[in-house]
């Protein structure tokens, strides 16, 4: 159940952290006050997001309780250390708009296929079964 260090989503996490250390330490930049370092720590609380989501979907309770009980006893409020609470409404309301324009789109084309549907049952081609031919 653990996040093993081979998996494609803990090397992008440890190649992340180490583009920040090397920022941080070898160019020695600011990074408050950096863009391109700004989508970094965003991939990263991402990364780190969707580890905690599929870790609470497995069930896995104990590693849950234990992270609970060292945050409380660090004086933690959330799980993930790295995840922003701004960035979390922020990715609701993105998801949420993008749910909403999704549903307006699938009415519109249910609305588009029943338009043409009474039309072409409307309108029988000449010939057509069921139709009576008048002399």
């Amino acid at each position: 159940n653990k996040l093993q260090a081979t998996e494609a989503d803990a090397i992008h996490h440890e190649f992340l952290c180490k583009l920040i250390q090397t920022g941080l330490c070898y160019d020695q930049l600011d990074l408050t006050n950096s863009v391109a370092f700004e989508l970094i720590f965003r991939e990263l609380q991402q990364l780190e997001q969707k580890h905690s989501e599929r870790a609470s979907i497995r069930g896995d309770v104990e590693r849950n309780e234990a992270l609970s009980e060292h945050n409380l006893m660090m004086g933690l409020q959330q799980p993930t250390y790295m995840m922003s609470p701004e960035l979390g409404t922020w990715i609701s309301g993105e998801l949420s708009q993008e749910a909403a324009v999704l549903k307006e789109r699938r009415k519109a084309r249910e609305e588009r296929t029943l338009a043409r549907a009474p039309k072409a049952k409307a309108e029988p081609k000449k010939g057509a079964k069921g139709e009576r031919g008048e002399a």
